[in-house]
């Protein structure tokens, strides 16, 4: 899947305020997260163990895993701690709940050449945010 490695440069987002509305993200937090620009730095390592770091202005965060194994990670913008799983599918990246994915965020990562797009899912609210290889 190395297709997915490199750094990702934020374009425009799709839907982005009412997937944050549907999680019951506070106004002001809304408006911030809208504002924000992010770049998604994907590597895999020799031993499979895949880093997504993504960097804001505000904040960076990271995130290690193995592809099919468990790994405790926040949830949402509330930073509440659950189990998660990514899965590749279909040549696509699916970060999910472990248990009751259908509960929670599900971001879906896929790749078109230099671009990529990152499918959040919750609740039946669709948003998509496009990336572009830097």
């Amino acid at each position: 899947m190395a297709q997915f490695v490199g750094k990702w440069k934020h374009v425009r987002s799709e839907n982005f305020n009412e997937i944050l509305v549907a999680q019951g993200v506070p106004w002001v937090l809304r408006k911030v997260l809208n504002l924000v620009s992010p770049t998604q730095d994907i590597r895999i390592a020799d031993d499979e163990t895949w880093s997504v770091k993504i960097i804001m202005a505000v904040k960076t965060k990271e995130v290690s895993f193995k592809i099919g194994e468990e790994f405790e990670n926040t949830d949402g913008p509330f930073e509440s701690k659950r189990l998660f799983i990514c899965l590749l599918e279909e040549g696509k990246l699916v970060l999910q709940r472990a248990e009751k994915p259908e509960e929670g965020l599900v971001c879906t990562r896929e790749i078109d050449g230099d671009d990529m797009t990152m499918i959040l899912t919750y609740k039946g609210v669709v948003s998509k945010r496009f990336f572009t290889r830097i």
